[in-house]
C-alpha cells in the first residue's frame, strides 16, 4: 500500500513563500482591499465621531446610541461571509498556481446566500462556545475577587498581597488556558470556506460538517503552524502594524496550503480504502 507524504508545517510554509514569489504586490493590495471593504464603515464612523467630539462634546454624549453601531454592525455582518469567501479564493488560486485576480474576492457575492448562512452559523458556534468556556471562568475569578476583598482582619489583608499575585498570575494561566481550549474546538470549523469553494453545490452546514470530519486529529497541528508565527505578529507589532501587511497574505497562504495538504491526504486515503475493497 502506498503511503502519502504529508508536509510538515515548515514545509507548508516555505511552500506558501515559493507561491509568493513575484506575486506578493498582488497580495498585498488584495489584501488591503479586504481590509477597507471589511473596515471602513467603523473607520469613518470613529473619524466622524472624533471630529464630532472635538466640536461639541456633548452632542457627542447625547447622541450617543447603539444605533449608529447596530447599522456598522449589520453592515459588517452583510459583508463578512463573501468577503470571507473572496479573500480565501484567492489565496487558494494563488497557491495553487492558478488564475488570481484581485477580483476574485469580490467572487463570494456570486454565492450570497450561502457564505451568509455560513458566517452566521459559524458567528453562533463561536459565542456558544465562548459562554461554555468562559461564564464557569468568571464566575470562579468573582469568587476569588470576592474573597480577596471580604478580608477585614488588617494582619491577613496585609499578608494577602502574596495571594494577590497569586490571584494575578492564576488569572493569566487561566486566560491562556481558556484562549488554547476555545481555540482547539474552533478550529474544527477552519476549513469550512475552503470545502464550501472546491464544492459550491455542497450546503453550508454540510461544508461545517466536511470541516469538522477534516480537522480530526488535525487540530494540534493547525494550532501549532499559527503559534510559529509568534514573532512574525510580534514584528508587526513593532512596525506598528506595517509588516502586517506582507505577513496577512503570508499566513493565509499557508493555511491555503495547509488545507490542500489535508485534502490530498484525505482523497489519498479515501482511495486506498477503495483499493480494499
Amino acid at each position: 500500500m502506498e503511503e502519502k507524504t504529508i508536509l510538515s508545517n515548515s514545509q507548508i510554509k516555505s511552500k506558501a513563500k515559493e507561491a509568493l514569489k513575484g506575486n506578493w504586490g498582488t497580495a498585498v493590495i488584495a489584501f488591503i482591499i479586504f481590509n477597507i471593504v471589511m473596515y471602513s464603515v467603523t473607520y469613518v464612523y470613529n473619524i466622524n465621531q472624533i471630529s464630532n467630539y472635538i466640536h461639541d462634546p456633548y452632542l457627542v454624549r447625547e447622541n450617543a446610541g447603539f444605533g449608529a453601531s447596530g447599522i456598522i454592525f449589520f453592515i459588517k455582518l452583510l459583508l463578512a461571509g463573501p468577503m470571507t469567501y473572496g479573500i480565501t479564493k484567492f489565496s487558494m488560486n494563488l497557491v495553487r498556481d492558478k488564475s488570481h485576480k484581485i477580483e476574485n474576492i469580490f467572487e463570494g457575492f456570486k454565492h450570497f446566500s450561502g457564505t451568509f448562512i455560513m458566517n452566521i452559523v459559524l458567528g453562533i458556534y463561536s459565542f456558544l462556545w465562548s459562554l461554555l468556556l468562559f461564564i464557569p471562568f468568571f464566575v470562579i475569578v468573582f469568587v476569588m475577587v470576592i474573597r480577596e476583598f471580604s478580608k477585614t482582619n488588617m494582619d491577613l489583608y496585609s499578608k494577602g498581597n502574596d495571594f494577590s499575585g497569586w490571584v494575578i498570575a492564576i488569572f493569566i494561566l487561566l486566560i491562556i488556558v481558556l484562549t488554547v481550549a476555545l481555540s482547539m474546538i474552533l478550529f474544527r470549523y477552519a476549513m469550512t470556506y475552503y470545502i464550501y469553494i472546491d464544492n459550491p453545490d455542497m450546503g453550508a452546514m454540510e461544508a461545517i460538517k466536511e470541516s469538522v470530519s477534516m480537522m480530526k486529529g488535525n487540530k494540534t497541528r493547525l494550532l501549532l503552524l499559527y503559534l510559529s508565527f509568534i514573532l512574525w505578529y510580534l514584528l508587526g507589532i513593532v512596525t506598528v502594524g506595517i509588516a502586517f501587511l506582507w505577513i496577512t497574505p503570508y499566513i493565509k497562504s499557508t493555511e491555503a496550503v495547509f488545507y490542500d495538504e489535508l485534502k490530498k491526504s484525505n482523497d489519498h486515503n479515501a482511495h486506498e480504502a477503495i483499493s480494499t475493497l
